[in-house]
C-alpha cells in the first residue's frame, strides 16, 4: 500500500474487517508520527495530537473508528485517543490517572483498555471500559481486581484480561458481566499472556522454562501451542492467528486453528488479523516500513 505523501514510511496496525487498514507513518519535517488510515485506494491522514510524539492505533471497528496510545516522549505521558470523524480525540481520564490505554473497540462502540494510578502508595493498572453511549465517561469493570489490564473485547461484551499474581507473573483471564474467570494454564507455564480474543477463541503466549511460545485456546477453552512459533498475536472469528516463527525470530508466520500455514519472509511484520482473510502490517524496505497486506484463503 501507499506510504501517504510527506512521509519516509508507514505500518499497518489495524484493520475494519472490510478493506479498511489504519496505523501510523512517519512525518521527519516535524519529527512526528500520523495516524493515518487506507480505505477504497485512498489514505485519510488524521495528523496527530499536541504536544504528542508518537502514537499507536490499537484497533479498529467495522464503523471505521480508530482506538489507540499516544505518548509524549519529554513529559512521560501516555494518553488513551479515539477518532470522531476525520479528528482525533483524547479518551476522558481521572486526574489521579498517571497512564491511559486504550486497546480495543467493539463494533458498538465500546472501548476497553486500562488506566494506571497511584493506589496504595504504588503504581497499579485498573481495567476500564469507555461506553460507546457515554462519550465523556470512563468506568472501572466490576469484579476486575486491580492489576488487572483489559487488552482486547470480542463482539459478546467478553473482556480478555490479563492479571498478575502475587509474584508477579501474569496470567489471562475473562470478564463478563461483573464474572472473572481464568483460563486454562498449560502445564509447566511460570507466566501466559493473552494478546486477542475473537468469536470465543483467544490467543497469546506461553512461558515455561524452555521460553516463549505461541498459545491457542479453542472453543474447548483447551490452551494448545502454536507449532513453530515464540508468540500469537492477533486471531480473527474463523481462528486464523498471526505471530511470530521460532525458527527465525522477527518473522512473522501464519496458523489457521493452530495449524501452521505459512512463513511470511524475514522482511514481513504482521499485526491484526480481519475477519475478511487479510493480514496486515509491513515489510522492510530499503531501512524502511513499506506498509503491506496479505490475503489468506
Amino acid at each position: 500500500m501507499a506510504v501517504p505523501i510527506g512521509a519516509t514510511w508507514a505500518q499497518v496496525q489495524a484493520t475494519d474487517h472490510q478493506g479498511g487498514y489504519s496505523g501510523t507513518a512517519w512525518f521527519p519535517a516535524n519529527s512526528t508520527r500520523h495516524v493515518v488510515s487506507w480505505k477504497n485506494g485512498g489514505i485519510t491522514d488524521y495528523g496527530t495530537i499536541p504536544n504528542t510524539t508518537a502514537s499507536q492505533v490499537q484497533d479498529s471497528n467495522r464503523a471505521g473508528t480508530l482506538v489507540g496510545t499516544r505518548h509524549n516522549g519529554s513529559l512521560g505521558a501516555q494518553r488513551s485517543f479515539r477518532t470522531n470523524g476525520g479528528a482525533i480525540e483524547t479518551l476522558p481520564a481521572p486526574l489521579e490517572a498517571v497512564y491511559s490505554k486504550a486497546y480495543a473497540i467493539s463494533d458498538t462502540g465500546d472501548v476497553v483498555g486500562g488506566l494506571t494510578d497511584r493506589r496504595s502508595g504504588k503504581l497499579a493498572d485498573v481495567a476500564v471500559r469507555w461506553p460507546a453511549g457515554q462519550p465523556d465517561q470512563v468506568v472501572e469493570l466490576a469484579g476486575a481486581p486491580v492489576g488487572a489490564l483489559a487488552v482486547d473485547l470480542d463482539e459478546n461484551g467478553t473482556v480478555l484480561l490479563r492479571i498478575p499474581d502475587a509474584n508477579g507473573n501474569t496470567w489471562p483471564y475473562l470478564w463478563r458481566d461483573g464474572v472473572t474467570t481464568p483460563l486454562n494454564r498449560l502445564p509447566g507455564a511460570t507466566s501466559m499472556l493473552g494478546n486477542a480474543i475473537a468469536n470465543g477463541r483467544v490467543v497469546g503466549t506461553v512461558t515455561t522454562s524452555a521460553g516463549t511460545q505461541g498459545v491457542f485456546w479453542d472453543k474447548d477453552g483447551v490452551p494448545r501451542t502454536l507449532p513453530g512459533s515464540t508468540a500469537g498475536r492477533s486471531i480473527n472469528r474463523d481462528g486464523l492467528i498471526e505471530g511470530e516463527i521460532s525458527s527465525s525470530p522477527g518473522t512473522s508466520g501464519v496458523w489457521r486453528l493452530g495449524t501452521f500455514e505459512a512463513n511470511l519472509g524475514t522482511d514481513a511484520r504482521t499485526e491484526t488479523v480481519g475477519d475478511d482473510g487479510s493480514i496486515g502490517g509491513y515489510r522492510y524496505n530499503g531501512g524502511q516500513y513499506q506498509p503491506t497486506v496479505w490475503r489468506c484463503a
